[in-house]
């Protein structure tokens, strides 16, 4: 849950004056440790995952990924000839020299992942011209294999039950079920082996900043 004072936080924001983005320089945050840890990884994984399949320079492409990141250097623009390349170009320009750990998070991660699929070819081979590996999911292996354990059927089976009956409880729990189903893109499994347990919703309240589930209860039953 969260904390009194924590409530109505989202009542103090002026949409007129936002807050400054969150940024990966912030040594203590979320963004900094993830970029810094999980996504370097993310790109070994991709690595790892296809081994041998992959040809030599989209291996290469994306190593260089991993070292542009994991040395702190200048974030590099995209080379695509995709339709999109105009939009992130522009998108680009304003953290022009700036460094994976000086830009803010939410460019950062949208771009690491566009970054990530320029280098695994997957709008077409910019470096060779080929289309051998356009449309190739790079993270497919993971998403095979997380669909053949039984981790996220057990979690679906427990949101669907709750969907049986018209109740308060029924529908705290469908709530808190859609907080969580971001999680469905591959860190169940990622929650499950670092904490040693399964995901179970109502274990997970205590990480909620603001929760109006009373509030909206009150309001449907």
């Amino acid at each position: 849950m969260t904390s009194k004072s924590a409530v109505n936080i989202y009542t103090k924001f002026d949409p007129t004056n936002p807050p400054l983005p969150l940024t990966t320089s912030e040594s203590n945050s979320f963004a900094y440790r993830t970029m810094a840890t999980r996504i370097p990884i993310i790109v070994q994984q991709v690595l790892a995952d296809y081994g041998d399949t992959y040809p030599p320079h989209i291996k290469r492409a994306l190593q260089e990924l991993h070292n542009e990141i994991k040395l702190d250097q200048p974030v590099r623009p995209l080379k695509t000839a995709a339709p999109d390349g105009p939009g992130w170009a522009k998108a680009w320009q304003p953290h022009r020299s700036k460094s994976w750990f000086n830009i803010p998070w939410y460019f950062a991660e949208a771009f690491f992942y566009r970054r990530l699929l320029e280098a695994a070819g997957y709008f077409g081979d910019s470096e060779t011209g080929t289309k051998n590996w356009q449309g190739v999911d790079p993270f497919l292996p993971r998403k095979q294999a997380e669909l053949q354990s039984d981790i996220p059927w057990q979690v679906l089976s427990a949101a669907l039950a709750h969907s049986s009956t018209d109740s308060a409880d029924s529908l705290r729990a469908l709530l808190h079920h859609c907080v969580w189903g971001n999680r469905v893109d591959l860190s169940y499994n990622q929650v499950a082996q670092s904490t040693g347990r399964q995901i179970a919703v109502d274990s997970e309240q205590a990480n909620l900043l603001v929760d109006d589930t009373e509030a909206v209860l009150a309001r449907s039953y």
